[in-house]
């Protein structure tokens, strides 16, 4: 049990530190930069990490779940994968050229092609320490280079280098985990490669990738899509909205999946066991991530209005809508690495390909007309799509109990209700200003602990038996 605290205690520190950081330079940014050169540098980024999405969902996740090291392995992918990456690298900024983008963009997607190249030469390193639970070496690593990376970022933001301060940060974060990393393994990557080996291995994660296509990119191909149909000031307004909803959220998922995903593998072959193990860690999620999210749904317009300047109060309604979304997408979070786990990873492929597409299509269609909100409308419809298909699939792998379960998770509902309901008595009663949020928060968390203590009282003690599970 104090071994698996310490791994979350690092995991969690990894991810405050980094939300913190992010954080902080995305004031910046939105303060400094303003809403159309904002969009423009996301979707530089945005463009690179679409791509990047799918070589690091292929090449990762088959590397942790490897039983054997093998150093040929992650020698291939590093110089294999890294060679794909560069000549993903090359085409993209020329592909932009084709679609007769403005140079400034251009030369946006040009230098962020770097990252690419980068960030999958860094995956046999991830993956390693990810297998090795080395989380406090992958929190120092995280951390370093998203210290070096902000603080450049900001550096160029204050300079009046306009867009190009989104670029630079991301730039070179990865240039200096990347860096980090060869230093501390470099003899991971030094033995002959075998490209049979980084064959068998694209083939092996070839479903996972085409998973994260899906879902992964979910954001980043509405972000592209709503940016070739409306203009850079939408994709900003856009990019804002998820990006305050998105820094909590995945810092806090990519943190317990991490945790996670080796727990569910150690227990893919316990029958029953690891169902019981994905409901007990989804409970205990759930439990601590949709009261945040749905509190945040009722302040987002305060928190706009006291931290950001009027530029970006046209933002406060998707801001909303994505609180509300991000709620229901941590009920399903444990689905896609227990269905890998089971050597499911096919399952519903089709389906969440279709899901994308139809999503892509509402933007396309109606973008031009609802702006920002047509965005918001293409993740909603995929997210309701997501949920049903996510729930089918995990009753048809453990027979779910259901009574148990709709009692579970009402019990959350009827507490975040209550909640909800004590947050807008405070607002009604109130103007906007930093005390009124800070009753608004206060008075929210107890109404929260206090109904679900009187519905739940052994709520406390689930959270910490789903740790000594882990």
């Amino acid at each position: 049990m104090r071994h698996r605290l310490i791994n979350l205690a690092w995991i969690f520190y990894e991810k405050a530190a980094l939300l913190i950081l992010s954080i902080a330079s995305f004031i910046v940014y939105a303060l400094l930069l303003g809403p159309e050169l904002f969009g423009l540098g996301v979707l530089a980024i945005t463009l690179i990490e679409a791509v990047g999405v799918i070589f690091c969902s292929v090449l990762e996740d088959p590397m942790v779940r490897r039983r054997v090291r093998s150093k040929r392995l992650y020698a291939s992918v590093f110089w294999y994968g890294g060679a794909g990456a560069l000549l993903a690298a090359i085409l993209l900024p020329l592909a932009c050229l084709l679609f007769d983008a403005s140079p400034l963009f251009v030369a946006l997607v040009a230098v962020s092609s770097l990252k690419l190249v980068m960030t999958v030469q860094s995956r046999p390193f991830v993956a390693e320490l990810r297998r090795q639970r080395n989380f406090k070496a992958l929190a120092n690593r995280t951390l370093a280079g998203k210290i070096v990376g902000a603080t450049a970022g900001i550096l160029a933001a204050l300079s009046g280098l306009g867009a190009w301060a989104v670029v630079i940060q991301a730039l070179l974060m990865e240039c200096c985990a990347l860096a980090m990393l060869l230093y501390w393994q470099r003899g991971l990557i030094t033995a002959r490669l075998k490209f049979r080996y980084f064959l068998q291995l694209v083939q092996s994660g070839l479903p996972l990738g085409v998973k994260m296509f899906s879902r992964g990119m979910l954001v980043r191909a509405v972000t592209l899509v709503l940016g070739s149909v409306s203009d850079a000031t939408t994709v900003g307004y856009f990019s804002f909205a998820n990006r305050l909803v998105d820094l909590p959220r995945l810092a806090l998922s990519d943190g317990l999946l991490s945790y996670a995903l080796p727990a569910i593998a150690k227990r893919a072959k316990a029958g029953p066991e690891v169902g019981r193990f994905i409901c007990a860690i989804s409970l205990s999620t759930a439990t601590l991530m949709v009261p945040m999210f749905l509190g945040a749904m009722m302040l987002g317009g305060d928190l706009i209005h006291l931290f950001f300047d009027a530029r970006w109060q046209p933002a406060s309604g998707a801001f909303t809508w994505l609180c509300l979304l991000a709620a229901f997408r941590c009920l399903v979070m444990y689905v896609p690495a227990t269905l890998v786990a089971m050597g499911k990873a096919r399952w519903g492929m089709e389906i969440d390909l279709i899901l994308l597409l139809l999503a892509l299509a509402l933007v396309w269609l109606f973008g031009s007309h609802w702006g920002v909100m047509a965005a918001v409308a293409a993740v909603g419809v995929q997210l309701s799509g997501d949920l049903v298909i996510k729930t089918i699939q995990l009753n048809k792998l453990f027979r779910l109990q259901w009574p148990v379960l709709l009692w579970d998770y009402a019990q959350i509902g009827i507490a975040c209700v209550l909640m909800i309901g004590a947050i807008a008595w405070v607002q009604a009663d109130q103007q906007t200003h930093l005390a009124g949020l800070f009753v608004s928060v206060v008075l929210g968390i107890t109404v929260y602990l206090t109904s679900l203590s009187a519905l739940k009282p052994g709520w406390v003690r689930g959270i910490m038996n789903s740790l000594r599970q882990g």
